[in-house]
C-alpha cells in the first residue's frame, strides 16, 4: 500500500458566525480515479474513528486512488460549535463535501461513507444532493425500540445456544445472574413492545424516513451489517423483505474492531468504489 501525505483542512458552514470545522484530507495516490469519499462519523466519534479505524480505511482508499476526507462534527474533536442531533447535520455534510471537492482537483462527486447514526444522516441528506455519487452505510441507526428489543432477544437466544457461552459460564468467566437477568429483561421488552404503528402515524419516525430514503435511493448504495451488533440486527428487523443491497459480516461488532472484520470492511469499501471506475 502506497501511503499519501495527508493535510489538514479547516472549513465553515455557509451561515455567518458559523463554527470552524476541522478535517484531514487523504489525497489519492497517482491522482483521482473515481469519486471522493467523505466519512460521516456516528455517535460521539472523532474523525479518527473507533480504534483509529477511519484512519486505516482512509489510507487504503487513498492508496487505491480515491480522495478521502475525515472530519469532526460540530462540538467534537477539533471542531468548534455545539454537538447536534445527527439528523440536523445536513449543512455540515454539504460543507464537508464542498471542502473535499475544493481541496482535491478533479473531484466532482462524492461517496458518503457513514457509520451508525452517521449512516442514517448520510442517507437522509443524499436524497436532495446532486453531487452525491453513492452511499456506503454501515449499521444504520433506526431508533426503533421494538426492533432493538427483538434484536436483543435474538442476540441472547444465540448466546444461550452457543457452546462457547456455556464453557465460559461453567468456568466462571460469565456471571450467571447477570446473564439470566439480561436475557429475561430483553425477552420481556421484545414481547411487550408495541405493535408497529400504521404508516400514517409513523410518517415522521426515523425508521420510516430512512427506509423511504433507501427505497427511493437514486445513487449507488451498499449497506453493511455486523453480525454481532444490535444496531445492525435491528436494521435487519425493520428492513426485512426490502430489496436492499446488503452485506453481512457475521464476526464483526459495531465498529469492526477486530483485525479480520476491519480487513473485510476495507475490501467491501474498495469493491464499492471500484464499481464506479468500472462503469
Amino acid at each position: 500500500m502506497t501511503l499519501t501525505t495527508t493535510f489538514p483542512i479547516v472549513f465553515s458552514l455557509a451561515q455567518k458566525h458559523a463554527p470552524r470545522l476541522v478535517g484531514t484530507v487523504h489525497p489519492p495516490a497517482g491522482g483521482a480515479r473515481g469519486p471522493g469519499v467523505v466519512f460521516v462519523t456516528g455517535g460521539m466519534q472523532t474523525r479518527a474513528g473507533s480504534h483509529r479505524g477511519f484512519i486505516s480505511l482512509a489510507r487504503v482508499l487513498a492508496a487505491s486512488g480515491f480522495p478521502v476526507l475525515r472530519f469532526d462534527l460540530p462540538g467534537l474533536g477539533d471542531a468548534e460549535g455545539e454537538v447536534r442531533d445527527f439528523a440536523d447535520n445536513a449543512d455540515v455534510i454539504q460543507a464537508a463535501m464542498d471542502a473535499l471537492i475544493a481541496a482535491v482537483p478533479g473531484t466532482e462527486r462524492v461517496v458518503l461513507w457513514g457509520l451508525c447514526d452517521g449512516a442514517s444522516a448520510a442517507a437522509l441528506f443524499a436524497r436532495d444532493a446532486p453531487r452525491v455519487a453513492g452511499l456506503f452505510l454501515v449499521n444504520p441507526w433506526l431508533q426503533s425500540e421494538q426492533a432493538q428489543a427483538r434484536a436483543m432477544r435474538g442476540y441472547y437466544r444465540q448466546r444461550f445456544l452457543s457452546p462457547e457461552f456455556w464453557r465460559k459460564l461453567l468456568s466462571g468467566r460469565v456471571g450467571v445472574v447477570a446473564a439470566l437477568q439480561g436475557y429475561v429483561t430483553n425477552w420481556w421488552r421484545a414481547r411487550s413492545a408495541a405493535p408497529q404503528a400504521t404508516p400514517e402515524s409513523q410518517v415522521e419516525s426515523l425508521a420510516v424516513r430512512l427506509l423511504a430514503a433507501l427505497d427511493g435511493c437514486a445513487v449507488k448504495l451498499q449497506i453493511v451489517v455486523a453480525g454481532q451488533d444490535l444496531t445492525g440486527r435491528a436494521f435487519l428487523q425493520i428492513a426485512e423483505g426490502r430489496n436492499l443491497p446488503l452485506s453481512q459480516v457475521e464476526e464483526a461488532d459495531h465498529t469492526f474492531s477486530s483485525v479480520a472484520a476491519q480487513l473485510r470492511l476495507e475490501v467491501l469499501s474498495q469493491q464499492f468504489l471500484e464499481s464506479f471506475c468500472a462503469s
